[in-house]
């Protein structure tokens, strides 16, 4: 994942952590998301390559085949797996 946007005023950096408070925008496997809400970033190296992004979700997203659907947020093609109420979306 590599960002394209957030707010630099408004990051809290915790070693290789970046919590968002306002919101980050991201491009996973050419398509760009707007996530408009607090998410926290585990970066690989630098601010701009993520290899996890965690968000908290108010409704729970639609499960397809290849994808999950997130309200605000759009459709996510990877393979999912759910335990108890955590959501793991890996992508290629």
């Amino acid at each position: 994942m590599i960002v394209k946007s957030f707010d630099p005023m408004n990051i809290v950096s915790f070693e290789e952590r970046l919590l968002h408070k306002n919101f980050i925008k991201v491009s996973i496997n050419n398509e760009d998301y707007l996530v408009r809400q607090p998410a926290i970033a585990l970066c690989k190296s630098g601010l701009h390559n993520i290899k996890k992004l965690h968000i908290i979700l108010n409704n729970e997203p639609i499960e397809r085949k290849d994808s999950i659907i997130i309200d605000g947020i759009g459709v996510l093609k990877g393979r999912y797996m759910k335990k108890e109420n955590v959501m793991h979306l890996y992508v290629d």
